[in-house]
């Protein structure tokens, strides 16, 4: 389950980068970060118009109990990559991940 805020702002600070892994799929035009110890997939991140936007997987967060909103299911099959971009650039959290290329 993954969440974004696009009034919020998600700031990383990654002590080892080594141990966060990339993976592309799909489009090819998102980065999966995911622990390379434990496979934990942590928050996808995307670079649109210069800046970095994400979504971060809600179970790893320490204060996942205090969200109160029920998942919702999405399709976005069949979407172009200008549309993914545009609507990741509305929906998605500004993020910034110091001690890290993303």
């Amino acid at each position: 389950m993954a969440a974004a805020d696009p009034n919020g702002r998600l700031i990383t600070s990654v002590t080892e980068p080594a141990v966060l892994q990339r993976y592309r799929f799909g489009l090819g035009i998102t980065d999966f970060l995911v622990c390379a110890r434990c496979g934990v997939y942590m928050a996808a991140v995307m670079e649109v118009d210069g800046g970095l936007f994400a979504s971060i997987n809600t179970n790893v967060l320490v204060a996942r109990a205090q969200l109160h909103m029920s998942p919702q299911p999405v399709d976005y099959e069949g979407e172009t990559v200008a549309k993914r971009r545009a609507r990741r650039r509305k929906h998605w959290t500004p993020a910034v991940f110091a001690g890290m290329r993303v």
